[in-house]
């Protein structure tokens, strides 16, 4: 597209540099049409929903002829802003501009800046669709400069249709150079300096200095402009800060006076605000939060960091790169350093102590109390002047910085944030609710409970209190999301007489009306009713994060909801005017899927409702079912013309067609573990088949007298349920044909829907007599069983390991702690152990079990000892996140791989690097491993290749090896060091000479999604493999076959997977933030071995 032109680079190349000054000049000659800068700390400024009609009223603001035209469709349909955004782009953007370009002379630019930080890859799926597809059918006179860093997504749909400029190149160095020019000519006139200052060297130096950087020339520039320029210049020259966390460390030190005892006291507490709010605040925000004046002197001192007006008194004050947070969070010895734990348990006591002394009943001075909010003129304005920023911020964002609190906080702390929650739900519950009411931030109130209810889950008495307030907020949704009075009118008076928020709350309002017990003794079980479908509802689903129900109907729509507060979200969709009658959220929740009577198979974008992919085939009558493929590149349906259909959504076209069944298709269901696919009819019968030949492989089942309206297989893909009208649910072996389990018949209705639980243990069922049961079964032997879960991390396990006694097992977590726990009873001993201030990747024992080491994705190493001590570190070399560790057979190198591309060795004693690191990959290294003598290292990158390296020298010794389709994601030297075996995010293991570089085996398959992570046990006779398919499975070295498994347990990707020092276990870790021990019951030699 020629109207559109693509700025991109790391972080601090000078994008937003260039976006601000481009937007400076055409707003002076006045061709700035709109400037949008994205901030990711700023929900307000990063809501993919918003920009399309933002561009819209910018653009009228800054011409009238555009203003005639938008104004005009606002008016024939004043609901446009709320229409899904194609829609919009085409009635605010594309038919007013072209309406108006015979009467616009020379261009007009739009700039959208920092694209990579509106919202997520999800929320912003369907923006990047328009801007791709719609924004270069806009008029010539139209120019658009996006700016962003190179994400997935982003790069994914840009590189094939915007001219593009990478910052990242050496000619941003003249750029960088013309920009330090200029600033120290203004500075030497702000200063009245001499003509001859700065000297020429000394400029020379700065620009050198910068290395490419334009945060770095910013931030320096700032620096020297401040006072005594003179001797700053010559401060930052003779310090040579090479990297910004040097150049932040000079600047402050030289900035700010840390000899006085009362700025260093104040100054953590507002560096605080600045790196770990929510989003930015003002100074008088911070000192209500703080409980402190200082916040307006202390900014001043951070002008060098810190972009702030101090003559603005609602100016928002925020760093000028997002790296000094990482810097002033990183190292905790610094004098300006921020705990990230203590901050945010500092912030939500500020916030927690504001709403206690701040909410009130009827903060907006409401003289009529039935008003509904949509009622009353500039409802948000009126209730932010009301209310004013320090209590709004506390009113949003109070239960983020519970949630991100440090879980062993003092224990003072801990019981002082415990006492001034409870003091603030006790006091100010319903007042808080009217406040995010009138703010329209009614749906946040049941996310923002839950954390509550997860922080005090220890105290009985106090969950108790927070679970009734979650059932208040549950049950009246929609009354709190429509009407801040009616809170207290027609939400209150109803509750049941058991309510503890009926107790507290009802004596507080004697005047409203009185109920003996209007809704029974407890809260009932169904929670809302969700009316504006003009017909049956079909079908129903729960998006992944339970935040949203999409639901379908005879009446042809399909409606998107928010399942807090009953909200329309989305649509109605319009499905052609058909009976819909199935529909389903895609994995990622970007998508909906949907079958109908038309024929035709869809899929709708979830956020914005417009349609993104549909299939049709003369052959295929209605569209009873359809379903994605976990994966979600696939999709199913089943028809009533006796039909199966599988879809492949990249060709958009049918990839296996299956004609058996003697009656209608009313459910189908993929397996990609086993490859299978089955379907169930209207006569009663189940059929199951294959996906790669088209063929029936098992089938058709017959135990049901009525139509089989919903089937789920079981984790393993052996087994498969099926519900019917008859009332019944049934479980199957699909070998055998046999009915293993069932016909359950406790349902008095029609069944209408069956789903195995993730270990495949129970099975749930739905139906028509109201009911929702669980069934336990035990239909798989073959799994040895876990002991108990390890419980404890707050987040994902991402690396473990065994001591080499086996009796003990280190665990590394996203949460960013390291934890210890005794191996046999999965016993927890001690930990988290803190250092580091992003997730931990990857966790390795020292051969003598005295130390471990642990990477982060904050790009540094960090070595303890077993009590939790850090004896090294946090070791710095990295400048992304850090993938792997290993400690040497000698014990004192570690090995550590980044997304950098290179591998650094680090000497434990002397906490440093032994050598340059190591440079080859042209891709992040995403694993390392010493061979047993220590000698040698073998690396495996994104790059797809595997590298074997001098562990002293760094020389190349072998590699690059190719082999695998997709990244390398795990490896490992066999105990004699001659063979490597590598996992892939091909979903294959593969065996290779380290002499020869030879594949002696493989790809071995039996995964069906990538492999995380593998281990050799220490005779090197077995290999263990973990996937994010769920699975452990177990080969033999020898055969290169797979010799047991798949063993389930996981409920969500295995992440880390380890032999015992005997082999006799394996331990796993995984997303679902638990970890596993397997007892191996079963010899290598036997012919039908347990898995």
């Amino acid at each position: 597209a020629r109207n559109i032109l693509w700025f991109t680079g790391v972080a601090g190349s000078g994008k937003s540099t260039i976006a601000t000054t481009l937007s400076d000049s055409f707003r002076q000659v006045q061709r700035l049409g709109a400037f949008l800068f994205f901030d990711r700390n700023n929900s307000t400024k990063s809501n993919p929903d918003t920009v399309i009609h933002t561009m819209a009223y910018l653009l009228a603001l800054s011409n009238h002829h555009i203003a005639s035209e938008i104004s005009g469709v606002i008016v024939r349909d004043p609901a446009i802003v709320n229409a899904p955004i194609k829609t919009q782009f085409s009635r605010l953007l594309l038919e007013p501009l072209k309406a108006v370009k015979h009467l616009i002379h020379g261009p007009i630019i739009i700039i959208l800046d920092a694209l990579d930080e509106c919202g997520d890859g999800v929320s912003r799926h369907a923006l990047l669709s328009i801007i791709t597809s719609e924004f270069p059918k806009l008029p010539r006179f139209i120019r658009i400069l996006i700016t962003s860093r190179r994400e997935a997504d982003i790069q994914d749909r840009f590189h094939k249709h915007f001219p593009e400029i990478d910052l990242g190149h050496t000619e941003s160095s003249s750029d960088i150079r013309l920009f330090i020019h200029h600033e120290i000519v203004e500075i030497r006139n702000h200063h009245s300096l001499p003509p001859t200052w700065p000297e020429q060297d000394d400029l020379e130096a700065v620009i050198k200095l910068a290395n490419g950087l334009f945060i770095w020339a910013a931030t320096a520039v700032k620096f020297i402009d401040g006072f005594d320029p003179e001797n700053k210049i010559k401060a930052l020259i003779t310090h040579r800060p090479s990297n910004l966390d040097h150049l932040y460390e000079v600047a402050l030190q030289k900035s700010c006076p840390w000899d006085d005892k009362a700025f260093t006291k104040a100054v953590v507490p507002v560096l605080t605000c600045l790196v770990l709010g929510k989003v930015p605040m003002t100074a008088k925000t911070m000192d209500v939060l703080l409980g402190h004046n200082t916040s307006t002197n202390v900014l001043k001192f951070l002008a060098c960091v810190v972009q702030w007006d101090p003559h603005d008194a609602d100016c928002l004050a925020f760093v000028l790169h997002a790296s000094f947070a990482d810097y002033v969070t990183d190292n905790l010895t610094l004098p300006w350093a921020v705990d990230p734990g203590i901050g945010h348990c500092s912030l939500a006591l500020g916030c927690l102590r504001v709403l206690t002394d701040t909410l009130q009943f009827n903060m907006c001075n409401f003289k009529d109390s039935h008003i509904l909010n949509d009622e009353v003129p500039d409802l948000l304005g009126r209730a932010t002047t009301a209310m004013k920023s320090p209590l709004i911020y506390a009113s949003c964002f109070w239960s983020h910085h519970i949630q991100e609190a440090r879980s062993d906080l003092d224990a003072l702390l801990d019981l002082e944030l415990l006492a001034a929650l409870k003091m603030f739900l006790q006091t100010k519950f319903l007042f808080w609710l009217e406040a995010l009411s009138l703010l329209d931030r009614a749906s946040s109130a049941l996310p923002a409970l839950r954390i509550a209810l997860n922080y005090v889950k220890v105290y009985p008495a106090d969950t108790i209190l927070i679970e009734d307030m979650t059932n208040f907020v549950a049950g009246f949704g929609p009354v709190i999301a429509q009407s801040a009075p009616h809170i207290y009118l027609s939400a209150l008076p109803f509750v049941p007489s058991t309510s503890r928020v009926g107790r507290i709350w009802n004596p507080c309002f004697p005047s409203t009306v009185k109920f003996e017990s209007p809704m029974g003794i407890n809260w009932p079980r169904l929670q809302t009713i969700l009316y504006g479908h003009h017909d049956d509802v079909t079908s129903v689903d729960f998006s992944l994060d339970g935040d949203k129900i999409a639901s379908a109907s005879k009446d042809g729509t399909i409606r998107i909801w928010d399942a807090h507060t009953a909200e329309l979200l989305t649509g109605p969709i319009d499905g052609n005017m058909h009976c819909i009658n199935s529909i389903q959220f895609s994995p990622d929740g970007t998508k909906i899927i949907s079958g109908a009577d038309s024929s035709w198979v869809q899929i709708w974008d979830a956020q914005s409702g417009t349609l993104v992919i549909e299939f049709q085939d003369d052959c295929i009558e209605s569209v009873q079912s359809v379903c994605f493929s976990p994966d979600g590149k696939q999709v199913v349906s089943g028809s009533a013309n006796k039909t199966i259909c599988l879809w492949e959504i990249a060709g958009h076209r049918v990839a296996l067609k299956y004609i058996k069944h003697d009656g209608s298709v009313l459910s189908a269901q993929i397996s990609l573990e086993s490859m299978l696919v089955a379907s169930g009819a209207e006569d009663g019968t189940i059929c199951v088949w294959s996906l790669s030949s088209c063929s029936l492989v098992a089938g058709p089942f017959q135990k049901h007298t009525q139509g089989v309206t919903s089937l789920d297989f079981a984790p393993n893909g052996k087994q498969v349920a099926s519900g019917s009208n008859d009332g019944t649910v049934c479980v199957w072996d699909i070998a055998s044909g046999d009915l293993i389990a069932g016909p359950f018949d406790a349902h008095t209705d029609r069944v209408r829907c069956v789903h195995f639980s993730p270990d495949g243990s129970r099975i749930v069922s739905g139906a028509n007599d109201n009911t929702v049961r669980i069934w336990n079964i035990q239909i798989d032997a073959y799994h040895p069983p876990p002991y108990n879960p390890a419980q404890g991390h707050k987040n994902w396990v991402q690396s473990i390991d065994f001591s080499p006694d086996g009796l003990q097992i280190v665990s590394g977590s996203k949460d960013g702690g390291v934890r210890l726990w005794e191996s046999h009873t999965s016993t927890f001993q001690a930990g988290p152990f803190k250092g580091h201030t992003d997730g931990v990747t990857s966790v390795h024992f020292s051969p003598d079990g005295s130390h471990i080491a642990s990477g982060s994705s904050d790009g540094t190493v960090c070595v303890w000892n077993t009590s939790g001590e850090l004896k090294c570190g946090p070791l710095k070399g990295h400048t992304d996140h850090v993938n792997s560790v290993q400690i040497a057979p000698d014990g004192l190198r570690i090995a550590s791989g980044s997304d950098d591309g290179t591998i650094c060795i680090w000497s434990i004693d002397q906490g440093r690097l032994t050598a340059e690191p190591f440079r080859g990959h042209t891709e992040g290294v995403t694993c390392v491993n010493f061979s047993s003598d220590g000698t040698q290292i073998v690396s495996g990158s994104r790059d797809k290749t595997i590298r074997i390296w001098d562990a002293q020298t760094g020389a190349l010794i072998a590699g690059p090896w190719e082999g695998h389709e997709k990244l390398i994601s795990t490896i490992q030297f066999f105990p004699n060091g001659k063979q490597v075996v590598s996992g892939s995010a091909d979903n294959a293991l593969c065996v290779w000479d380290v002499e020869t570089g030879g594949l002696i085996a493989g790809p071995l398959r039996g995964h069906t999604d990538c492999i995380r992570c593998l281990h050799v046990s220490s005779d090197g006779t077995k290999i263990v493999s973990g996937s994010d398919d769920r699975s452990i499975r177990v080969w033999s070295a020898e055969t290169k076959s797979q010799i047991a498994g798949p063993i389930y347990g996981h409920t969500l990707q295995v992440s880390w997977v380890h032999f015992s020092p005997d082999g006799t276990q394996i331990t796993s870790g995984s997303l679902d933030a638990t970890m596993r021990v397997f007892q191996l019951n079963f010899r290598l030699d036997q012919e039908n071995h347990l898995g």
